[in-house]
C-alpha cells in the first residue's frame, strides 16, 4: 500500500482506474468532436450509449444475437443517434442561441432515457448486461481483471490508433478537422459542414455507446443503466473541459487521470465517495486555469430567435391600452391565480404551488440566461443548499418568513463561486461546472450529517401569525412571494441594470467600449438570481413535514432549465408558462395534453418555436395591438424617412444638457501640443505572424489622427490595443499620462478613451432606444437596488436625453426599431448618437463611413467635425475613404505589415513613395471617389 495526499492507493486499484479511463477518454473525445463541428455541447452524450446499450441488452439476451454482431449492431444504433440529433436538433436550431441546442440535446437525452425504460420493459432492472467473449482473464494482485476490463484494455488502444488515423489521413476525417476550424473555408474547398457535423456527432454516438457496452458490465451497473447516464456525463465532460474542448490528445490522458482519481477514491470511501464533488472541483479548476475568452475569439450567438415579439414601435407606443397591455394582462393572472386559490381542493392547491416555486426558481434563469447569458444547469442545486439553511433556520426556532432572506443570501453565495469562471471563461463550458454542482449536490453534499444528513424535522407551520399547515393556505403564502419576485425581476429587465446585462450577452465588446463592466456585471448576474433560486428552495421547506435528499433530485434541475426555456427566456412570464406547460398540463383529464407535457411534446415546440410558450403568443399579441389600433380613431401617421440624418446643424448640439454640461466644464482648442495618448514600442503577435511591429505613436490633445494603410497592415489590432480589448505583447499605453497598458476596456471607456467597431454592430436585440440610452452609463450608471424596486429617477433623465439625442440624429422613425433589423448606415449613425452621449476625450473611430452611401459622407464629416468643436473631443480614425480622411484629420500615420512607413500632414503622407506603392497602388488619383456615381448603403 502507499499513500499521497492522506489517501491510501494500491497498484491494482491504480491500473483498474487507468483501463476504465481509457473509456471515460474515449467517451470525451466524442463531446470533443461534436463541439468542435457544431460548437455546442451534448448532454444527450450518456443517454445515447445507454440507448444503444439497452438495444445491445435486447439483442443477445432475448434474441440471441451473437455477442460481437450485436455489439456492431448496437454501434450503428449508437451512431444512428447521434447523426439524428445532429440532423433534427442542431441544423433546425442553428440560427438560435447556442444555449437552446443545448437544452435541446437535454429533451433528446430525457426522451432516449424514457424510451430506453420503456423498450427494457418490465424485467429490464433484472437482465444481465452480457459480458464481451473471446478474452481471457487474469488476476493482477488483488484485482481480479475479468473479462470487459481486458477488452477495454486490449480495443481501446486500437480505437484510438484507428481514431487517430481516421482523423489524420481519411478524406472525411481531413475534412472534419477542416470543417471544424473554418468552416467558410471548408465550404469553398466543396465541403459541406452539415454533413461534416452529421458525420462527427455519429461517431460521438458509436463512442458513447462503445463506452457503455464495456463500462457498464466493468463496473456492475444495471442492464438499463439510465440513472447511471448524468454520472457517465460528468465523467466525460470533466476531461472535455481540462483539454479545453479542443485538444485530442489531453482529452485521452486526461480521460486515464480522471479514471484512476475515481479509482483511489472508491478504495478509500466505502460508499463511493466524495467522487462527484472532486470531479466538479476539478472542473472548475481547469477553468479557473485556461486564459479568458473573450470577445471575438469566443464569438457571439444571436439571441434575436428567442424575443418573442418586437418592441414597440412609436405608433403603439402611442395607443395607451397598448402601451399598459402587459399590465392588464398580468392584472388577469393574477385574478385568475386569487380565483383558483379560493375555488380549489388542498390536492390542487399543492400542483398549484409546486407550479409557483418551479417558477421562481425559473425566474433565477430568466436573470441569469435570458438577460445574461450564461446557461445554468445547477440551479435546483442552488436551491437545494438554500433550502438546507433555509430548514436549519427554521428547527432552530427561526422565524419561517426570515428563512427566506436566509435562503436568499446562501443561494446567492453558492452561485456567485459558481460564476467565478465565467470571469475568464465565456460560453457553454461553464454549463459543465453548474451540471456538476447539481449532481454533487444531489449524489454527496446534502447527504452528509452537516447539511440534510437523513433529513430535517420542519414543524413550524405559521408565518407572520397566519397558518400554513393546509395546501390552500401555504399556497396563498407562495402566491404572495411569487408576485414580489416576479415585480423585482420585471423591474431588473426593464432598467438600466436589464440593459446592460442584455448589453454583454449581445455583444461583450461593444458593451465594455460603453463603460460596461463585464465582470462586475455578470457576478451581480449570479447574485441576483442565485437570490431567487434561494428563495424558491426556501419555499419548499415550508411545503413539507421534513425536508430530504429526495426532494432535489437532479432531473429537477434539468426541468426547471426547460420550464424557463419552453416558456420563453426573452419574457419575464416565461417560467410560469412554462411550469403551467410542464406541470400543469398533465393533471388535465386529457390525455393528449400530458403526451405534450412530455420531453417528446415540449421538444417538439422547441424546435419549431425556439422563442417557445411566448412566442405561440406573440400573433395574438400582434391581433389585439391591430384590434387595438383600429378601434381608436388616430392621425396618419408622417411617413418614415428611409434614411436618419447623417448630419444634424452644429448650433443645435448645444440643446443637449449633457452636452452645456461638458462645454461648461471644459473645453480644448484644436493644436494644443499636449499629448492626451500615447503608445510605446508596441508590439503584438498572433503565433508566427507580428500583427503590429514596435508602433510608437503620440496623439495631441484636441486634434485629429487618420491611420491608413492596406487590409492586414495592423490598424484594427493597434486600435484593440490602445482600445483595451487586446493586450500588448511588449509596450506601453499611456492616457491623460498615466500608464493604462494592464487597464480593461470598460475603465478606460469611463476615463473618456472610447472606440468604436466597424459596421458598427452595437447589441441586436436591443431597441435603438435602449442602446442610446445604455450608453449613458458613463455619466448616469445604473444601480441595482433601484433597479429592482422600479426606481426611475435617474431613468426618466437619461430617457429624456437619449430622446433629444434621438431627435438631433434624425432617428426617431426607427427608435422602435430592434437594432438587427436597421441597414449598416442607420446603425452607424445610431453608434454616432452614442458617442454623443459617451462624450470621450478620444475617440478611436473604426471606418466611420462603412456601410454609408457616398453622397452622405460629406454630411458625415460633418457630423465628426462637430462632434470635435462642441465636445472637445480628439478623434484617431481608421478610414479608407480618402477624401474624408484627408478632410479631417491633422495628421496621418501609415502602415504596413503592422509597422508605421510614414507619419505626417496629409499632404505629405499621401505622396510619400512607399505609401502610394504598397496602399494607393501606385496612382492616388485611382481611389478618388466620383461625386457622380454614388455608391447605395449597405
Amino acid at each position: 500500500m502507499h499513500a499521497l495526499l492522506g489517501l491510501a492507493f494500491y497498484p491494482e486499484y491504480v491500473l483498474r482506474g487507468a483501463i476504465v479511463g481509457l473509456t471515460y477518454g474515449l467517451l470525451a473525445l466524442g463531446i470533443v468532436l461534436v463541439f468542435r463541428s457544431s460548437g455546442i455541447i451534448n448532454f444527450a452524450h450518456g443517454e445515447m450509449g445507454i440507448f444503444a446499450g439497452q438495444a445491445f441488452v435486447i439483442f443477445v439476451v432475448r434474441w440471441h444475437i451473437p455477442y460481437w454482431i450485436a455489439f456492431v449492431l448496437a454501434l450503428i444504433i449508437g451512431a444512428a443517434a447521434g447523426a439524428l440529433a445532429e440532423v433534427v436538433l442542431v441544423r433546425r436550431l442553428r440560427n438560435a442561441p447556442r444555449v437552446m441546442s443545448v437544452v435541446a440535446t437535454l429533451g433528446f437525452g430525457q426522451f432516449l432515457a424514457v424510451f430506453t425504460s420503456t423498450i427494457a420493459g418490465k424485467d429490464g432492472s433484472t437482465l444481465v448486461f452480457p459480458k464481451p467473449t473471446g478474452f481471457p482473464t487474469f488476476q493482477f494482485r488483488t484485482f481480479f481483471v475479468g473479462q470487459p476490463f481486458v477488452a477495454i484494455l486490449v480495443l481501446s488502444p486500437v480505437v484510438i490508433m484507428a481514431i487517430a488515423v481516421f482523423l489524420r489521413f481519411s478524406r472525411i476525417g481531413i475534412g472534419l478537422r477542416a470543417a471544424a476550424a473554418n468552416p467558410e473555408a471548408a465550404r469553398m474547398a466543396g465541403l459541406s459542414p452539415s454533413r461534416m457535423s452529421a458525420i462527427a456527432w455519429a461517431l460521438a454516438g458509436a463512442l458513447s455507446a462503445y463506452t457503455t457496452l464495456l463500462v457498464v458490465p466493468a463496473l456492475g451497473f444495471g442492464a438499463t443503466g439510465t440513472t447511471n447516464a448524468p454520472g457517465l456525463l460528468l465523467r466525460a465532460l470533466t476531461v472535455a473541459v481540462i483539454a479545453r474542448m479542443t485538444n485530442i490528445p489531453v482529452t485521452l490522458l486526461a480521460g486515464l487521470a480522471v479514471g484512476i482519481v475515481e479509482s483511489v477514491l472508491q478504495l478509500n470511501y466505502s460508499n463511493g465517495g466524495p467522487i462527484d464533488v472532486v470531479l466538479f472541483l476539478i472542473a472548475v479548476g481547469a477553468l479557473l486555469l485556461q486564459s479568458g475568452r473573450r470577445g471575438r475569439a469566443a464569438g457571439r450567438d444571436d439571441w434575436t430567435a428567442i424575443e418573442p415579439w418586437k418592441p414597440l414601435t412609436a405608433e403603439l407606443r402611442s395607443n395607451p391600452l397598448i402601451r399598459r397591455t402587459g399590465g392588464i394582462v398580468a392584472a388577469l393572472s393574477l385574478a385568475a391565480a386569487v380565483v383558483f386559490g379560493l375555488t380549489t381542493s388542498n390536492e390542487h392547491a399543492s400542483t398549484g404551488t409546486l407550479i409557483l416555486r418551479m417558477a421562481v426558481v425559473g425566474l433565477s434563469i430568466v436573470v441569469l440566461t435570458g438577460l445574461a447569458g450564461q446557461l445554468s444547469l445547477g440551479q435546483f442545486g442552488v436551491a437545494a443548499v438554500a433550502a438546507t439553511a433555509a430548514a436549519r433556520w427554521t428547527a432552530g426556532a427561526g422565524e419561517p418568513l426570515s428563512s427566506l432572506v436566509v435562503g436568499g443570501v446562501v443561494g446567492a453565495i453558492v452561485s456567485v463561486l459558481l460564476g467565478l469562471p465565467a470571469l475568464r471563461v465565456r460560453g457553454l463550458m461553464l454549463t459543465v461546472t453548474t451540471l456538476g454542482l447539481a449532481i454533487a449536490t444531489s449524489s454527496w453534499l446534502l447527504r452528509q450529517p452537516w447539511m440534510l444528513g437523513s433529513g430535517i424535522a420542519v414543524n413550524e407551520k405559521r408565518i407572520l401569525g397566519l397558518d400554513i399547515a393546509t395546501g390552500r393556505h401555504y399556497y396563498w403564502f407562495v402566491l404572495a412571494v411569487f408576485v414580489v419576485v416576479f415585480w423585482a425581476t420585471r423591474n431588473l429587465a426593464r432598467s438600466g441594470f436589464g440593459r446592460r446585462l442584455v448589453a454583454l450577452r449581445d455583444n461583450e465588446d461593444q458593451a465594455r467600449a460603453f463603460t460596461v463592466s463585464a465582470a462586475r456585471t455578470m457576478l451581480t448576474a449570479y447574485a441576483i438570481s442565485g437570490f431567487i433560486a434561494g428563495i424558491g428552495g426556501a419555499l419548499y421547506v415550508h411545503s413539507v413535514g421534513r425536508v430530504s435528499v429526495e426532494g432535489f433530485p437532479v432531473i429537477d434541475s434539468l426541468n426547471v432549465t426547460a420550464l424557463a426555456v419552453l416558456g420563453g427566456l426573452g419574457l419575464v412570464a416565461g417560467p410560469i408558462l412554462g411550469a403551467l406547460y410542464i406541470i400543469g398540463l398533465p393533471q388535465l383529464p386529457i390525455d393528449s395534453l400530458g403526451l405534450a407535457a412530455t420531453s417528446l411534446g415540449w421538444l417538439i415546440l422547441l424546435l419549431y418555436v425556439p422563442s417557445g410558450l411566448a412566442g405561440l403568443v406573440a400573433p395574438l399579441r400582434a391581433a389585439l395591438h391591430r384590434f387595438l389600433l383600429r378601434s381608436e380613431p388616430m392621425s396618419a401617421p408622417a411617413s418614415l424617412p428611409a434614411q436618419p440624418r447623417a448630419a444634424p446643424s452644429a448650433p443645435s448640439f448645444r440643446s443637449i444638457p449633457l452636452v452645456r454640461e461638458r462645454l461648461d466644464r471644459d473645453t480644448h482648442s484644436e493644436g494644443s501640443s499636449e499629448v492626451v495618448l500615447r503608445a510605446v514600442n508596441v508590439t503584438k503577435r498572433f503565433g508566427g505572424l507580428v500583427a503590429v511591429n514596435d508602433v510608437s505613436l503620440e496623439v495631441r490633445r484636441g486634434e485629429t489622427l487618420g491611420l491608413i494603410g492596406p487590409n492586414g497592415a495592423g490598424k484594427t489590432t493597434l486600435f484593440e490595443i490602445l482600445g483595451g480589448f487586446t493586450r500588448a505583447d511588449a509596450g506601453v499605453i499611456e492616457f491623460e499620462q498615466r500608464n493604462v497598458t494592464d487597464v480593461g476596456p470598460e475603465v478606460r471607456a469611463r476615463n473618456g478613451l472610447v472606440r468604436s467597431f466597424q459596421d458598427a454592430p452595437l447589441f441586436a436585440t436591443m431597441s435603438v432606444r435602449s442602446t442610446i440610452m445604455l450608453a449613458h452609463e458613463r455619466f448616469v450608471p445604473s444601480h441595482v437596488w433601484p433597479s429592482l424596486v422600479g426606481a426611475q429617477r435617474s431613468e426618466r433623465r437619461t430617457a429624456a436625453t437619449t430622446d433629444e439625442l434621438i431627435e438631433l440624429m434624425g432617428l426617431s422613425a426607427f427608435a422602435g426599431k430592434a437594432v438587427h433589423e436597421l441597414s449598416t448606415g442607420t446603425r452607424r449613425i445610431t453608434e454616432l448618437a452614442c458617442l454623443l452621449a459617451l462624450q470621450p476625450t478620444v475617440l478611436l473611430l473604426d471606418e466611420p463611413s462603412s456601410g454609408i452611401a457616398q453622397r452622405e459622407t460629406e454630411s458625415l464629416g460633418d457630423l465628426l467635425a462637430s462632434i470635435k468643436t462642441h465636445l472637445g473631443t480628439t478623434i484617431v480614425v481608421i478610414e479608407h475613404d480618402m477624401p474624408l480622411i484627408r478632410t479631417l484629420s491633422n495628421r496621418l500615420i501609415a502602415m504596413e505589415a503592422g509597422a508605421v512607413i510614414a507619419s505626417g500632414v496629409p499632404a505629405a503622407v499621401l505622396q510619400h513613395p512607399r505609401v502610394v506603392e504598397s496602399y494607393l497602388g501606385g496612382d492616388l488619383a485611382a481611389i478618388e471617389r466620383s461625386d457622380a456615381a454614388p455608391a447605395p448603403t449597405r
